[in-house]
C-alpha cells in the first residue's frame, strides 16, 4: 500500500521504517525543517527492547546504551521511598538508558535504506477522505495526494486527532491536562551508572537520573507550568543555584550546563481516543495514547504500535479493500494495553509530583509498604517494564518477537530480553 506517516519523531520514525521494510511505499511528513529528536534520554523499558529485538537493532542499542537494572525513589532527606528491581521478575532482566538522539540516528538511517521519503516543513492539519483512500491537508490548506492509509504520529498535541474529533461525533477522547511539566537535558554524570534515581521534597519538586552511557545521565527537573517563564526570565545561574540547593549532587550535574537553550521544556497530558480509527486514517503513539513521563513508557508503548499495526498491516498488502479489518485487528491487540497505562499514569501523575499535603502524605506513606506485600511487588515491576497487558491479566504482557499474541505467558516474553553485557 501507499501509506501517509504524519510526524518524523521517534515513534514514527521506527514506524515509517518498518513498514518500508515490509514492502509498503512510505511518505513521511514532518513539520520541521530538519529532522530529530526532542528531549535528552530515554529509558527503553522490556517492552520497547523486545521490539528492537523484533527489528534487529536491539544489539546495536545495547553498544550504544547501558543496562539500568532498577529505580531508587527517595526524599530529599535521604530517606527511601521505594526501590524496584528488574531481577526480581527474571534475573537479568533491565532496562536501558540512551540518548534520544542515538536512537533516533538509528531508525533515520534504516528509513533511508529502505527508501523512506520524508518532505520536511509540511505542517499537516487535517485530512479528506475519498473513495478507497485519504487526502492529507496541510496548515495552508494545501492537499497533498491521495494515500490507502494515513498514520498520525503527532504527538500528545495532535493536531490531527482534533480534527478528527471536530468532524466524526463517534470518535471520543479523554484528556487531562496537569499543572505540572518538566526540564530535561543531558549532562555528564558520576553516580550509580545503573540506577535511575529520582528525589522529591514537600514543595512538590520532582528530579530524575537516568545514566544514558558514556559518562552521561538524562537530568529531569520537574516544574510546574508557570515556572518555565520565571526560569527563562531568572537565568542560567539562579536555576543552578535552584538545583545545587535542592541537591548537592545534582548541583554538581546542572553546573555542567552552558546555556537553558540546552532544556527542553515539555508539559504533562494524559489523552486516550477511545478509538483510534477513523475510516483510512489511525492514530498512533502519543497522539492515540498520552501519558506523563513517570513510568516511562511512551516511546516503548509507540514501538509496540509499531510493529503491531505493521504485523496486520503486513497481512493485507495485496489486499487495499481489507485495510479496515487490519486496523480493527490492530486496535483490538493494542486497546487493552493502552487503556491499562493512560488510566493508571492518570491515577498516579498527582502523586509523583505534588505539593498537595494530602496527596503527599499517602504517597510518602503508601510506596514504601507496597512492595511488601504478597504478589505486589512483582505486578510493580511487570508495570515499570511494559510487560502488564491490561488491570485484570497481567499475564499476557504487551513484547516479545511477537507482540501481543493471547497464548503468550510473562515467562517466555521474558526470555525475549537478554540479559545485559557488563563493561569494563
Amino acid at each position: 500500500m501507499r501509506i501517509a506517516v504524519v510526524g518524523f519523531g521517534m515513534g514514527g520514525s521506527a514506524l515509517a521504517w518498518r513498514l518500508g521494510a515490509g514492502g509498503h511505499e512510505v511518505v513521511v511528513f514532518e513539520q520541521a525543517k530538519t529532522t530529530g529528536p526532542v528531549g535528552a534520554g530515554i529509558l527503553l523499558q522490556p517492552n520497547g527492547q523486545a521490539v528492537l529485538g523484533h527489528f534487529g537493532m536491539l544489539d546495536e542499542v545495547e553498544a550504544i546504551g547501558t543496562p539500568i537494572s532498577g529505580l531508587d525513589a527517595k526524599h530529599r532527606s535521604g530517606r527511601r521511598l521505594t526501590t524496584l528491581d528488574y531481577g526480581v521478575l527474571s534475573a537479568g532482566l533491565h532496562g536501558i538508558g540512551v540518548m534520544r538522539s542515538e536512537l533516533f540516528a538509528l531508525f533515520e538511517q534504516r528509513c533511508a535504506d529502505v527508501g523512506v521519503e520524508i518532505r520536511h516543513d509540511r505542517r499537516i492539519t487535517s485530512y479528506r477522505h475519498v473513495e478507497g483512500g485519504v487526502h492529507p491537508i496541510a496548515d495552508d490548506g494545501e492537499e497533498m495526494e491521495a494515500f490507502d492509509l494515513l498514520v498520525a504520529s503527532d504527538g500528545s498535541g495532535s493536531a490531527l486527532r482534533s480534527h478528527a474529533v471536530a468532524t466524526n461525533p463517534s470518535l471520543r477522547v479523554e484528556t487531562k491536562e496537569y499543572e505540572y511539566g518538566a526540564m530535561w537535558m543531558a549532562a555528564p554524570y558520576a553516580g550509580d551508572p545503573e540506577r535511575l534515581v529520582q528525589v522529591v521534597d514537600r514543595s512538590g519538586r520532582l528530579i530524575g537520573m537516568l545514566p544514558v552511557g558514556g559518562g552521561r545521565c538524562s537530568f529531569f527537573w520537574g516544574i510546574r507550568l508557570e515556572e518555565q517563564e520565571v526560569i527563562k526570565a531568572n537565568g542560567l545561574e539562579s536555576w543552578q543555584r535552584s538545583v545545587a540547593e535542592f541537591l548537592p549532587e545534582a548541583g554538581e550535574l546542572a553546573a555542567s550546563i552552558t546555556s537553558l537553550d540546552e532544556a527542553t521544556f515539555s508539559t504533562y497530558r494524559t489523552v486516550r481516543m477511545l478509538s483510534a480509527i477513523d475510516g483510512r486514517v489511525v492514530f498512533v503513539g502519543d497522539a492515540a495514547h498520552a501519558t506523563s513521563p513517570h513510568l516511562g513508557q511512551g516511546l516503548n508503548l509507540a514501538l509496540v504500535d509499531a510493529v503491531v499495526l505493521a504485523e496486520e498491516l503486513d497481512r493485507t498488502i495485496d489486499d487495499r479493500a481489507n485495510v479496515h479489518e487490519a486496523l480493527s485487528a490492530y486496535e483490538h491487540r493494542r486497546g487493552p494495553t493502552t487503556r491499562y497505562y493512560t488510566q493508571l499514569t492518570g491515577f498516579l501523575t498527582p502523586f509523583f509530583q505534588t505539593s498537595n499535603v494530602a496527596l503527599r502524605a499517602m504517597r510518602d506513606a503508601a510506596l514504601p509498604v507496597m512492595p511488601y506485600v504478597p504478589g505486589l511487588r512483582a505486578h510493580m515491576v511487570l508495570t515499570m517494564s511494559g510487560l502488564k497487558r491490561s488491570w485484570l491479566f497481567p499475564a499476557r504482557p504487551s513484547t516479545g518477537v511477537r507482540v501481543d499474541p493471547p497464548h503468550w505467558s510473562v515467562g517466555r516474553s521474558l526470555r525475549a530480553v537478554r540479559p545485559p553485557r557488563r563493561r569494563g
